[in-house]
């Protein structure tokens, strides 16, 4: 948490793409996505989705999965 994915994640993950050995990439992160990541995303053939942490605490409270609950 807190910390942020850069382009060479994006890479790496792409490269599977490129190999064939995945049909798609979602990388979902709790920190932030450096632009030049954001960027390289958009700009390969089959393009990484990206989520940060912002957008993946709204999706959780969009979504019917419970919130915990505590003792």
């Amino acid at each position: 948490s807190g910390g942020s994915v850069g382009r060479p994640t994006v890479q790496k993950l792409a490269s599977h793409l490129a190999a064939g050995t995945v049909t798609g990439v979602l990388l979902i992160t709790t920190g932030s996505i450096t632009t030049p990541a954001e960027r390289y995303a958009t700009t390969i053939d089959d393009p990484v989705e990206l989520v940060d942490g912002e957008q993946f605490v709204e999706l959780l409270s969009r979504s019917s999965i419970p919130e915990p609950s505590t003792i």
